[in-house]
């Protein structure tokens, strides 16, 4: 008997939650699936949040498989350097020390290591790139201003 209603209770609570997962994921029924125009504007604002960088510019530029591989390096290699704020965890302590300092210079050491980036990409570029580029980001900051 108790077997019997055990399995009643469990086979109960499998189907309630399944029909919850589905009826929440299932057919997407979410705010922003409801409402389409609400939809595309929040997705047209995440996929143009890409548009406004300088990496935009130079994928726009006619890079060689060499100059791409190694601008590919150069984004890797800085990104790597970026410190988180996971650094100041370690398996058993928290450094609230560390964790401050980490937020404090945060916003400096992203402009110091996105200028080196800018620097070391610009190198990789050759003279009519690097003017392609100029004429390019002006017309970029001029949609902007006007």
């Amino acid at each position: 008997m108790k077997t019997k209603l055990l399995s009643g209770v469990l086979a109960t609570a499998l189907l309630t939650t399944g029909l919850f997962a589905y009826q929440n994921n299932g057919d997407r029924n979410c705010q922003f699936s409801n409402d389409k125009k609400m939809y595309k504007k929040h997705m047209m604002r995440k996929s143009n949040y890409k548009k406004f960088g300088i990496m935009s510019v130079v994928k726009q530029l006619n890079l060689t498989a060499d100059q791409k591989m190694k601008i590919a390096k150069v984004v890797r290699t800085n990104k790597g350097k970026m410190q988180t704020i996971n650094d100041a965890f370690t398996k058993k302590e928290f450094d609230k020390n560390k964790f401050i300092e980490i937020l404090s210079s945060k916003r400096e050491n992203m402009i110091k290591l996105k200028a080196q980036m800018v620097a070391d990409i610009y190198d990789v570029l050759t003279n009519e790139q690097k003017e392609q580029f100029k004429v390019l980001l002006d017309l970029k900051t001029s949609k902007f201003k006007g």
